[in-house]
């Protein structure tokens, strides 16, 4: 897991290497196995006299188990010794992009979507290219030979050859014709579908993995910054008289957005910056808080017009003889990933080097240019072999612009680390939403009419902010954005309205969905699903309600409503059953359920709980899910678990509030998250599918939180349309 790049090249020197032309097909990669530098970029997998298998992992490891994915399905593919599998980090290069999100990074749950044919068929080239070599070196068919364990066998002669003692001679060979390259069908498979334990187990388990925050760099300084309290605040002078009495303070530089101070170590750094006195403009967000933003999303749903985002029918003419009014609200979300978010670069001889946590490297290099007015090929990145974390978060790249930024005046490496408090108080957020929604039945209780108005800030909008307070004309940038897809230059922002019941199961024949765009100081960025996180709470939460208008139980409502697709009605019906549904609720205890419909899986979940004056019990969590294929059951499962604790926190307390434009929350001690003591009984259920594999996490962690707002509404007989439960006074 951590050989290094060089070590990895020069020990494979005899080895067989491939890589991917631009046009997404395997090339053999034509560079010197000991040079050092953006060459290097390209290759894929390497089998060394050894017979290690060497694999470079495309996508981010921060948790969810992509580089053990990743690598099963290049070795069931190449029929390859799975315990002599070694796996390295890729770097920036271009012929990294997923095939399926067109994008430099690790984000959307496109790890496994988007890499599932190509790493196989990595595998399956490789593996017709040992047997070749072995076939042409025993003077028999290719037909005759079978493979096993990185091995060629040739039973009629009992020969065998090892793919390590074979791989300078398949190195020299024309590579398979794309067609003629046949992926192995699942009855085939061998560790594909089987609980395999993740390959980086032993590293954590016991501190030897290496993270973003781990980086050290010779003649490295590290930076910590004074921040104004506002959001957007600069600072317009400093006394730095009591910093430069410490000892290993280097600089202090205002680059407006904070006063940087940089020292030998970090503990120096952040002292010193404690030290400063600085005199800050504040700048308009002083004015705004929590309050006036409520107020501002209130005004904008009764007074502005909504950009449409879909129309069907006609909502004022559908026939519906009962209908429903109701207006939903969600906070404002932060991340809180373990590992605080961090970058060190080294901008030198005409170039910058990175070494960083990053989810998203191609977002590295291309705002980097624009920064330092470098092309791509003088922006080289390390990545750090593990990551802390993310759930979005790490979709932002101002620390490695900060970072940059100050190497390039200092003229020496430079880390940024960024306390838990700046990570919360001067970060991305999930933002703010208020939808408002007049839903209607016709006399067979049936969905008729649907019309919904969404008031939340654009990510697409922003999708470059972080540049902004670097002086860098954003104009110019947004114009390459829209230019590049076009996907930036959608009416409607695409995460606006996702979950929403255009992009749900449900069939509805009268549907008006509209988006109004709103404008504050906090800036909004991807968090754990997206628009789905708020949306599927506001959908979920009023279909509940519309069950209740029907006199109808919650799960039997939702079914007859469906799209009639074999995959919802499944997963719904894996639940009654799992659940014991139809649950019968005592006094003051209730079941809740919500259906989750995304990233190409379906899922649906079940939440028990007792309420008792203020105070909820978890009781019981059921969760039925298709992901279509999958991987590795055993890291899906965690993913499950991890999706469903998220979702009940987030439910019961996740909130970033301001006031006088200063977030409220600094840490976890006023940003809760759950302990092992107070999570419910969770009981999983994985159905079996043949689908394309979909994401997972990203459904799980939408769906609870509708569930357990449902379950309280069902012990409590009170509604609760506004995020989070603590907010009106439950804790648990």
């Amino acid at each position: 897991m951590n050989i290094a790049r060089r070590g990895f090249l020069q020990t494979t020197a005899a080895a067989l290497i491939l890589g991917f032309d631009g046009a997404g097909e395997i090339v053999r990669a034509a560079y010197a196995p000991d040079v050092v530098g953006p060459q290097l970029f390209g290759i894929w997998l390497s089998i060394g006299s050894d017979n290690v298998i060497t694999m470079v992992s495309p996508e981010v490891e921060y948790g969810q188990g992509t580089i053990t994915a990743n690598a099963m399905l290049v070795a069931d593919e190449l029929d390859a010794d799975w315990e002599k599998v070694a796996i390295v980090q890729s770097d920036a290069n271009p012929v990294y992009t997923n095939p399926k999100s067109y994008r430099l990074s690790t984000d959307g749950s496109w790890g496994m979507r988007g890499r599932f044919e190509q790493m196989r068929r990595i595998g399956a080239v490789t593996r017709m290219l040992m047997v070749q070599a072995a076939a042409n070196d025993w003077g028999v068919a290719t037909g005759e030979c079978s493979t096993g364990a990185s091995f060629v066998h040739h039973s009629a002669s009992g020969r065998s050859a090892s793919y390590g003692s074979l791989a300078s001679a398949a190195s020299k060979l024309q590579l398979p014709a794309p067609g003629s390259v046949v992926l192995r069908t699942p009855e085939q498979w061998r560790l594909i579908g089987t609980p395999m334990p993740r390959v980086d187990i032993v590293q954590k388990s016991t501190g030897q993995a290496r993270y973003g925050v781990d980086v050290v760099v010779p003649g490295m300084l590290s930076a910590a910054f004074s921040r104004c309290p506002v959001l957007g605040g600069i600072a317009k002078s400093f006394d730095d008289s009591k910093v430069k009495s410490r000892k290993g303070v280097r600089h202090v530089v205002n680059v407006g957005y904070g006063v940087a101070v940089l020292a030998d170590d970090p503990w120096t750094a952040r002292k010193g910056a404690e030290d400063l006195v600085v005199i800050w403009d504040n700048g308009p967000a002083a004015k705004i808080s929590s309050a006036t933003i409520a107020q501002d999303y209130t005004d904008a749903l009764a007074n502005q017009p909504g950009v449409v985002a879909k129309k069907l029918g006609d909502v004022t003419a559908s026939g519906a003889t009962k209908t429903i009014d109701v207006e939903y609200t969600v906070p404002f979300l932060a991340h809180m990933c373990t590992e605080p978010t961090n970058a060190t670069a080294w901008v030198h001889d005409g170039m910058c080097e990175f070494w960083t946590a990053t989810a998203a490297m191609g977002s590295v290099v291309k705002y980097t240019g624009y920064l330092l007015d470098l092309p791509a090929e003088k922006i080289i990145i390390h990545r750090t072999p593990f990551v802390g974390g993310s759930f979005g978060l790490r979709g932002r790249v101002d620390p490695e612009l900060e970072a940059a930024q100050l190497s390039s005046i200092v003229h020496a490496p430079v880390q940024v680390v960024r306390r838990r408090e700046e990570d919360t108080q001067h970060g991305w957020y999930r933002p703010y939403q208020k939808s408002k929604i007049t839903a209607g039945l016709d006399a067979s209780d049936t969905i008729v009419s649907w019309h919904e108005k969404v008031a939340v800030q654009s990510i697409n909008g922003q999708y470059a902010d972080e540049l902004i307070p670097f002086g860098v004309d954003i104009a110019r940038v947004n114009a390459d954005i829209k230019a590049s897809a076009a996907f930036f230059r959608l009416p409607v922002d695409f995460y606006a309205t996702s979950g929403t019941p255009f992009s749900d199961s449900y069939k509805i024949p009268n549907l008006f969905v509209e988006w109004v765009k709103m404008e504050n100081p906090v800036r909004p960025t991807h968090w754990r699903s997206v628009g789905i996180s708020g949306n599927a709470f506001i959908t979920e939460g009023t279909i509940d309600e519309l069950a209740e208008l029907a006199g109808m139980d919650a799960l039997a409502f939702r079914r007859a409503q469906l799209i009639k697709l074999p995959r919802f009605v499944a997963v719904i019906d894996a639940l009654a059953e799992k659940a014991g549904w139809p649950a019968q609720n005592a006094a003051a205890q209730g079941w809740g359920m919500a259906l989750g419909d995304g990233f190409v899986s379906c899922s649906a979940a079940a939440v028990k709980v007792a309420v008792k004056g203020k105070t909820i019990t978890l009781e019981r969590v059921v969760c039925v899910c298709d992901q279509g294929i999958t991987v590795n059951p055993e890291q899906t499962e965690a993913q499950i678990q991890s999706g469903i604790i998220d979702g009940l926190a987030t439910a019961l307390f996740g909130e970033i509030t301001l006031t006088n434009g200063q977030i409220d929350q600094s840490n976890f001690n006023d940003y809760r998250i759950f302990t092992l003591a107070e999570l419910p009984r969770i009981e999983i259920v994985l159905l079996p599918s043949s689908e394309p594999p979909g994401s997972i996490t990203e459904i799980i962690t939408p769906m609870l939180i509708p569930a357990l707002a449902n379950a309280v509404a069902a012990a409590t007989g009170q509604r609760y349309r506004e995020l989070p439960l603590s907010r009106h006074g439950f804790d648990i």
